[in-house]
C-alpha cells in the first residue's frame, strides 16, 4: 500500500472508507485508536450510507424536476433557451431545450445550434424588429417581451406565430452581460381564436345593423 498501510486491515477499510466520504465532501478523517477500531469503521460506513443515499435523493429530485418541466414545456408549447451574449453570430447557443427544437422544427440531435442559425428560422419581415428587441435589451432594457413569426420546416407560407420573453444576465462583478435567457411560446392557436373571436363579433354586428 502506498501510504503504508497493510492491504485488507481494519485499518485499510477504515480510510478507504474515509476517503470515499472525502469525495463526497465531508471533512478529513479524524484518527483511529487501535480500541476503536471496529466502532470507528462502522461509524465511517454509517456516514458513508448517509451520504450516498443523500446524493441519490437529490438526484431522484432534480430527475423528477427534469421531467416535470419537459411536460410543463410540452404542454405549453413552450422552449426555453440560454445564449452566449456575443455579437458573433456563429456562436454555439450554450442551451435549448427539447421543447425548443421540436417548436423550430429542428432535429433535436442537430445540437451545434448558432444564433445566425436561428435568426434565419425568424420571418425576414420580422428580422430586423427581433435583433432590434434584443440589441435594446443588452443596451438599456436587461429584458424584452415581444411577438414575432418563425418559418417552421421551411414553410415561410404558414409562419408560426411566437412570444418571446428574455432576460439579460450581467457578471456580478463588472457588470457586463454574460449571458441573454429566455423562453419561446407558440401562440399560433391562440392568435387565431383571437382573430375568429373578432371575425365573428364583427358580422354579429353586421347582422343587426341591417
Amino acid at each position: 500500500n502506498k501510504d503504508g498501510r497493510e492491504t485488507g486491515t481494519p485499518e485499510e477499510l477504515y480510510h478507504i472508507l474515509w476517503e470515499t466520504l472525502n469525495l463526497l465532501g465531508t471533512e478529513a478523517s479524524p484518527l483511529m485508536s487501535d480500541d476503536e477500531t471496529l466502532h470507528s469503521i462502522v461509524n465511517a460506513a454509517d456516514l458513508l450510507n448517509a451520504g450516498c443515499r443523500n446524493i441519490v435523493a437529490t438526484e431522484q429530485q432534480t430527475l423528477r424536476e427534469t421531467v416535470h418541466l419537459k411536460t410543463i414545456q410540452s404542454v405549453a408549447h413552450a422552449g426555453s433557451w440560454d445564449v452566449p451574449a456575443t455579437r458573433d453570430l456563429s456562436a454555439v447557443q450554450n442551451y435549448w431545450s427539447d421543447e425548443l427544437f421540436h417548436l423550430l422544427g429542428i432535429d433535436p440531435s442537430a445540437t451545434k445550434i448558432t444564433y445566425e442559425q436561428y435568426i434565419a428560422l425568424v420571418h425576414p419581415e420580422d428580422r430586423g424588429f427581433m435583433m432590434e428587441e434584443v440589441s435594446r435589451a443588452y443596451a438599456e432594457a436587461g429584458r424584452y417581451d415581444t411577438e414575432y413569426r418563425i418559418i417552421r420546416g421551411g414553410d415561410i407560407e404558414n409562419p408560426r406565430i411566437v412570444r418571446e420573453i428574455a432576460e439579460v444576465i450581467k457578471d456580478e462583478l463588472t457588470g457586463e452581460p454574460v449571458s441573454l435567457i429566455g423562453v419561446t411560446m407558440d401562440i399560433t392557436e391562440i392568435k387565431r381564436a383571437e382573430r375568429a373571436i373578432v371575425e365573428a363579433n364583427t358580422e354579429l354586428r353586421t347582422l343587426f345593423n341591417t
